[in-house]
């Protein structure tokens, strides 16, 4: 407040803006405090630009949170109908990130299909495959006679860029109010099982 070069309102703000956002996964700071400060400033800011931006930095950082709503998305699966993310409320949700031409993710689909098979009335299975064409996923899905769902990305490709996937496979885990609950989850070797009842029986659900 007292530096002649922060004197201005506009500047002083967008600094803040730029810190919040920049420190945000800095384990140093709070950042349920760093939400607040957030919040305050967006309320409070006299210039709109600047509630705007402290809005999208709130969803950027939020997203994929625990507890948090994850992004939203709307894809074909092999058989070319639309289904949602919404669509799952309700339901607990085994979220994954994949694709058919990878032999980590290959290897991990037996292990989802057993993993189905026991636990279909708990929990869905979904994969998000960024296979180059559905006709592609299709037929490796209908080789193996995979029973949880496929969805192919192609009509919303920042699916992977919403969710920060940097590697095949990676998995969430999202409760039937549709907020995240493992983030990420472990994946079927890393005994995901166990995390996932973990989550039910705090719930009650089990």
């Amino acid at each position: 407040g007292n530096d002649s070069v922060l004197s201005n309102d506009t500047l002083k703000e967008l600094v803040i803006l730029k810190n919040l956002h920049d420190e945000f996964y800095n384990d140093k700071f709070s950042r349920s405090a760093m939400l607040t400060v957030l919040d305050s400033l967006a309320m409070q800011t006299e210039i709109p630009k600047h509630q705007f931006i402290a809005e999208n930095i709130r969803e950027k950082v939020t997203k994929l949170m625990l507890g948090y709503q994850p992004p939203d998305f709307e894809l074909y699966d092999k058989d070319s109908n639309l289904v949602s993310l919404d669509s799952f409320k309700g339901k607990y949700l085994y979220l994954g990130f994949c694709t058919t031409t990878s032999y980590a993710c290959i290897k991990e689909f037996a292990m989802l299909e057993n993993l189905y098979k026991k636990h279909k009335d708990h929990f869905e299975i979904v994969i998000i495959s960024m296979d180059e064409s559905i006709p592609q996923m299709k037929r490796f899905i209908e080789m193996k006679d995979y029973s949880f769902q496929f969805l192919h990305y192609g009509n919303q490709s920042d699916v992977f860029k919403d969710y920060d996937i940097r590697a095949f496979p990676t998995y969430y885990f999202i409760n039937k109010e549709g907020k995240l609950a493992l983030t990420p989850a472990p994946s079927p070797d890393q005994n995901s099982e166990f995390a996932i009842f973990k989550v039910m029986r705090a719930n009650g659900d089990i």
